[in-house]
């Protein structure tokens, strides 16, 4: 089994640091996820919090960055929205389980 490189290794914090997953700082650095994850582990690499900002403009808007990824929350709505994000958000829960659902019976 090969040992991890020192640049590896710091890579690897660094990334964790960031807030990055074990998947994406695998493929980035062309490592198995479980070599990452094992590292990780050994060495107490938790990814940071993610940042948590309110955004000023029309409606209530929060910035939340993890990582390389940015998510814009807006509490904001529609005027001519015909359901609300709770129904919305059900419809979509039971679609997905539906699907797996369909998936499960196909594999069994």
């Amino acid at each position: 089994m090969r040992r991890l490189t020192d640049a590896e290794k710091a890579a690897i914090k660094d990334l964790r640091a960031a807030g990055l997953g074990y998947k994406a700082i695998a493929e980035k650095l062309s490592l198995s996820r479980e070599t990452v994850r094992s590292f990780c582990a050994r060495n107490g690499l938790q990814p940071a919090e993610p940042t948590v900002s309110p955004i000023g403009g029309e409606g209530e808007k929060t910035e939340i960055k993890q990582g390389d990824t940015l998510f814009i929350i807006s509490t904001a709505h529609s005027q001519t929205a015909t359901e609300t994000l709770l129904e919305k958000l059900e419809k979509l829960i039971l679609d997905a389980a539906q699907k797996l659902s369909l998936c499960s019976r196909v594999i069994a």
